[in-house]
């Protein structure tokens, strides 16, 4: 970052040397154990610089917020700082392959969505507070993506389910902005997000969600319904149209509950759990956050299986045969949560701080919250000591 800076940004940069703990793995020997095993050169020069290039050494570097371009300096010093992050961040082709099975299985649709980080492992190690998940679930309620929560589960929220007959697209709405959302009908995993009567939130929080006695739908029925033509000549009490028949199509085996279905929609009644993901190192934490409430997680391997003795980084240093698959799971986490909209986490987690940088430069952040305020006087004079960045401004 020193010799970035000290170029202003416009002189080629090569990148090489070992990832402390992670690059050591017998996987990388290909690599040379370096960086390289997991991230693409910094530049497209890479092997030209390297055969004919020379060394030089950059004094007197600029700081970081000095060195930000003019013509970026509006946009804040984080968003130049993510727009680093993100250029280095240029992941080998295996990763993006693994990435893409993650993300299948977890099944995204674009919906809004909340990020967790919960970070125990190291933690324990280096002076830091650990942090429940149940004390990050308590800063969600706060979170303007927390359109509706749960009076009786304290980590549960949801979100309106609205159809807009004019753009004939399905939307969420929020306290900030209302979200389109675009679910393909054949989508098999768009069945695994819940679509139920505002009244029946209760309901739903103390059945099994698996053989609730309540109506309910999913996304795809839905999005399945809209596509139909249906007769709107008819008004229902609020003054607003309701679907009474299925018109130029068969109807569905169920037309009755189809109908309900659709006057549902059609008098905004309809909810959405709120999607969250949780990533963390300790794998009690993944399995609540799965099990009690719900939510997607992050990777389950190598990376919860060290929190209770040393931590990733020295467990690494002594076994780096568990390299390769920790920073795989590292990787998706950081992934998966840059994109989300509202991101909640330690100021004190790298991972959390990647994240939240990434996420910068790639989509509109809502907002980020950190649940450690009081390390983050800690975490700048350490920033400061080692000359990384730190300009991101937590809620």
């Amino acid at each position: 970052m020193i010799a970035l800076a000290g170029g202003k940004f416009e002189v080629p940069v090569l990148i090489s040397g070992p990832l402390n703990g992670y690059s050591a793995a017998p996987e990388c020997k290909d690599a040379n154990y370096e960086w390289l095993c997991y991230f693409q050169p910094s530049s497209v020069c890479h092997a030209e610089l390297l055969r004919s290039g020379r060394e030089i050494q950059v004094t007197n570097s600029p700081s970081f917020e000095e060195s930000v371009p003019p013509q970026f300096k509006e946009l804040g010093t984080a968003f130049w700082w993510g727009v680093v992050q993100h250029y280095l961040f240029h992941l080998k082709p295996f990763l993006y392959e693994y990435l893409h099975h993650h993300q299948s299985a977890h099944g995204v649709f674009g919906i809004p969505m909340v990020g967790i980080h919960v970070r125990h492992g190291d933690k324990k190690f280096d002076g830091f507070t650990t942090h429940s998940l149940s004390e990050e679930l308590s800063v969600l309620r706060g979170s303007s993506l927390c359109a509706i929560p749960s009076p009786q589960r304290h980590g549960s929220c949801f979100l309106p389910l609205r159809y807009d007959q004019r753009q004939h697209v399905l939307y969420v709405a929020t306290a900030r902005k209302n979200v389109t959302i675009a679910v393909a009908s054949h989508m098999r995993t768009a069945a695994s997000v819940a679509v139920l009567r505002r009244d029946d939130i209760d309901r739903w929080n103390h059945s099994s969600t698996t053989n609730a006695s309540f109506p309910r739908w999913d996304l795809r029925q839905i999005q399945q319904l809209i596509e139909l033509p249906h007769d709107n000549n008819s008004s229902n009490s609020s003054g607003k149209t309701a679907a009474v028949g299925v018109v130029g199509a068969q109807p569905p085996p169920d037309g009755n509950r189809s109908r309900r279905l659709w006057n549902h929609l059609l008098r905004d009644e309809l909810v959405i759990p709120l999607p969250v993901f949780v990533a963390s190192d300790d794998l009690h934490v993944l399995e609540v956050a799965r099990q009690q409430y719900g939510f997607m997680v992050g990777s389950i391997g190598v990376s919860q299986s060290v929190v209770e003795r040393v931590g990733m980084l020295h467990t690494l240093l002594k076994k780096p045969s568990m390299s390769f698959e920790a920073t795989k799971e590292i990787v998706a986490d950081v992934v998966h949560l840059a994109r989300c909209s509202v991101l909640i986490g330690s100021a004190s987690s790298q991972v959390f701080r990647l994240a939240v940088a990434l996420a910068n430069v790639s989509h509109d952040v809502w907002e980020a919250k950190i649940i450690d305020q009081d390390d983050v006087p800690r975490v700048r004079a350490m920033s400061v000591k080692y000359r990384i960045p730190f300009p991101e401004e937590f809620q």
